[in-house]
């Protein structure tokens, strides 16, 4: 049986609205459906309950995080921890954010443009112009994000990002 989008995004109202706890529903989520899908993941839920539920997925015990994702979708718990920064970042918890953001970075060495967006960001949650430019230079795949928090260094995460 196919479920259209509005027949699951009904599905999920009425879940919230007979205060069954969603998150508990997301703990079963494959990573990259936890992480990515709008519907169905943390993104879908306010604010506060994001954070709990990219805590409760991290933390565990999650028994989606086992699973394996979608063919060709690929979400780690680095990526899901960064989330959680990001989260906490938006509602000007920064010092956790931070902690959760340095939590992310990976001794990859295919991945130091992924560190460098990471330190990045962290200078711009420190305010630090330096750090941010030494971090923020070269080529890198948030470029778009950089330049924003670049030209919004000392605003709130949630009003550049």
């Amino acid at each position: 049986m196919k479920i259209t989008e509005s027949k699951l995004r009904q599905i999920i109202r009425e879940e919230l609205e007979s205060g069954d706890d969603p998150i508990n529903r997301m703990m079963e989520l494959d990573p990259w459906t936890f992480d990515q899908d709008e519907t169905l993941g943390w993104p879908s839920l306010s604010p506060d309950k994001q954070i709990k539920a990219l805590r409760s997925y991290i933390e565990g015990p999650a028994p989606g995080m086992k699973k394996k994702s979608p063919p060709g979708k690929h979400v780690d718990k680095n990526t899901i921890t960064w989330h959680l920064g990001q989260a906490l970042a938006m509602e000007d918890k920064v010092e956790e954010a931070i902690s959760w953001m340095n939590q992310s970075l990976t001794d990859a060495d295919d991945n130091q443009e992924w560190n460098r967006y990471i330190k990045a960001t962290i200078a711009f949650l420190e305010d630090d112009r330096t750090a941010f430019e030494e971090h923020a230079s070269g080529d890198n795949y948030n470029s778009s994000t950089l330049h924003r928090l670049r030209a919004g260094l000392g605003k709130p995460y949630k009003e550049v990002y």
